[in-house]
């Protein structure tokens, strides 16, 4: 399942990745990439991959695929580019109606061929890979929110000493819990040079 695993990693894993500073901002991130891989375009993804184009069409359909995947998640990080998100997500509504129609026409002439196990396994295969990749995408969220507040407490602490202390606080503080290492980034801006290290255990705290 090589080709599923690739297209599922170039349609949602990868365009996720480039959209994970969207977790500080969305409450429910990680329940919303679940439902989204659970919803409608699941079941049309499953019918469409059910059929098979020649070899020198999906030569050509892959590498098309990948970059407009790539633009796809570049354009959803900002929104002036939202035209452009547009037209390409009306591309891929072209080509998925397109995809269904043939698919369709495909498990009409031969449905037998359709309803077996090695389509089941076809049709799981985006549910496991999305709840398997969810562990990732946490533990990557929390490195990057880390990053992000241990640049902004070295701008804040120019002594190393209060600087060290105030990072291992917040690592003491949050462990693997990506809402109060959200909540405590917010919390770093009242920090200054000269801060005691009883006012860095007020701020991060």
């Amino acid at each position: 399942m090589i080709k599923d695993s690739t297209i599922w990693f170039i349609g949602s894993a990868l365009i996720t990745i480039l959209n994970i500073t969207k977790v500080n901002k969305e409450v429910h991130f990680f329940k919303n990439i679940l439902l989204d891989n659970l919803k409608l375009i699941l079941a049309l993804e499953f019918i469409m991959n059910f059929h098979s184009f020649g070899i020198i069409v999906e030569l050509i359909l892959f590498p098309v695929i990948v970059f407009l995947s790539i633009f796809l998640g570049i354009a959803e990080l900002e929104e002036k580019y939202k035209p452009v998100r547009k037209l390409i997500e009306g591309l891929f509504a072209l080509g998925g109606i397109i995809f269904l129609i043939f698919s369709i026409i495909e498990i009409v002439r031969d449905f037998s061929d359709f309803a077996n196990f090695s389509t089941l396994k076809i049709f799981l295969l985006p549910i496991i890979l999305t709840i398997t990749f969810i562990p990732y995408l946490y533990l990557l969220a929390i490195y990057l929110n880390f990053e992000t507040i241990s640049q902004r407490i070295s701008f804040y602490l120019k002594n190393n000493d209060n600087l060290n202390f105030a990072k291992r606080r917040a690592i003491i503080k949050c462990h693997l819990n990506l809402s109060k290492l959200i909540r405590i980034s917010k919390k770093i801006n009242e920090l200054y040079n000269n801060s005691s290290k009883k006012h860095i255990e007020e701020v991060i705290n």
